[in-house]
């Protein structure tokens, strides 16, 4: 075992590489020429995936704001729109998982993103050309999978090219892109429907797509993978496992919001482009935030922050089920628009941290997947308690549900950072 360390430090020496031993494997990545040429090589990397994420994340941006009034458009009931939503969660935890598991083995990420953003296309130009609440729900499955998909094989491209030091910083800049993408489509999308209708809504979610593909290709992987004779197995620990039930207890109360938010507007009289710019007030509150949580995230704890945004969002849910003005709609989004602005983001850099780098690509594919597994069971609960209660009783239940989840992640987790810097020895 000695002299097997004492080889791979020898190689390091001479090739100007970093090494690492896992199980039987040996994962590289490349040193250049320099430091200089390769920050370049990683701000031309950010470049394209901000480029990509914010024309997909734009595309999705136009559609997810009017998701449910949508389904009532194809004469969906209460329950219909809960199982719809269950039925694409899940298309959100299974595809990313497969995909993730095949850019881990394959290691052809770039190649898997453009891929997605190819076959998302023709699929959102399909949804807008069909009535029927089947079809549009089995088009949706495929628009999720590949969406989800290209979302986490970024990340993972990112987190595997980023030093651990780099990457809170680098997906903080990539989170401005899903702000910015809603303040466009939350603007732009209830617009569209009022004076053209659902299918020039779905042409224009094309065109996003087709621009994400363009700037997808781009993308250049150069984290590299030498295996070995023996297979690297990884085991899936104890925090990691945790903090998915995590993200899935969050992902099941932020759905119930999901669903109740705009059916509540809609209830309260006003209009879909009013409601629809709901989600654009609050993704343009959260610019200036995304930026300071990257700055800070060391500082604060990325722990924190994700506590902290989910109480946030559950004390914004409590007020808009009794509010009823313009003005008190407008404030509590505002509110809502601080831990919009970092809650992924975090969460990413959290699971990023969370394992070996050979396998990030999976465990980013593992929180897409506790994110959809979460959703698809607030989804098929939300509608039945969404014909209980009313859309104002489902975001009662929201609030508490997210109360929920920022207690069970103070309780049980800890920040994977927190422990890296426990054990360090002082310097």
């Amino acid at each position: 075992m000695r002299s097997a360390f004492r080889t791979v430090e020898q190689m390091t020496k001479q090739t100007g590489r970093r090494y690492e031993t896992r199980l039987g494997c040996v994962s590289s990545k490349p040193v250049h020429d320099g430091v200089d040429s390769e920050n370049d090589q990683n701000r031309r990397l950010l470049i394209f995936a901000f480029v990509s994420q914010l024309a997909g994340w734009t595309g999705a941006a136009l559609f997810i704001p009017m998701i449910p009034l949508y389904l009532r458009h194809l004469k969906a009931t209460d329950a219909e729109i809960g199982y719809y939503s269950a039925a694409t969660l899940i298309s959100l935890s299974l595809g990313p998982v497969l995909i993730g598991w095949l850019s881990d083995r394959w290691h052809v990420r770039d190649r898997l993103v453009v891929a997605c953003y190819a076959l998302q296309v023709p699929t959102a130009y399909c949804m807008g050309q069909t009535d029927s609440l089947v079809v549009a729900c089995l088009l949706n499955v495929g628009l999720w999978t590949f969406g989800a998909s290209s979302v986490n094989l970024a990340r993972a491209i990112v987190a595997l090219n980023y030093s651990a030091s780099d990457r809170n910083s680098a997906f903080a800049k990539l989170a401005i892109t899903s702000p910015i993408a809603f303040v466009v489509g939350g603007f732009a999308g209830g617009r569209i429907v009022e004076a053209w209708g659902y299918p020039v809504l779905f042409e224009t979610a094309a065109v996003c797509w087709f621009l994400a593909l363009v700037a997808g290709l781009g993308l250049k992987d150069r984290y590299v993978v030498e295996p070995v004779s023996e297979p690297e197995t990884v085991a899936v620990s104890r925090p990691l496992i945790l903090f998915c039930v995590a993200i899935l207890l969050q992902s099941v109360a932020f759905q119930w919001s999901e669903i109740a938010l705009p059916l509540r507007l809609n209830d309260l009289g006003f209009s879909l482009p009013f409601i629809t710019s709901m989600y654009s007030v609050s993704s343009l509150v959260s610019i200036p935030f995304v930026i300071l949580a990257g700055r800070h995230a060391h500082r604060i704890g990325n722990l924190n922050l994700l506590i902290g945004g989910v109480v946030v969002f559950a004390v914004s849910r409590f007020a808009i089920s009794v509010f009823e003005t313009e003005a008190q709609i407008i404030g509590a989004q505002i509110v809502t628009g601080v831990p919009a602005a970092f809650a992924h983001s975090i969460a990413a850099a959290i699971i990023a941290n969370l394992g070996p780098e050979r396998t990030v690509g999976s465990r980013m594919s593992l929180l897409m997947m506790s994110s959809g597994v979460g959703g698809a069971i607030g989804s098929a609960i939300g509608g039945h308690l969404l014909a209980a209660f009313e859309p104002a009783g489902l975001l009662v239940c929201a609030g508490f549900g997210l109360s929920a989840a920022a207690i069970f992640v103070r309780v049980f987790i800890v920040d994977p950072n927190t422990l890296t810097r426990e054990r360090s020895p002082d310097v």
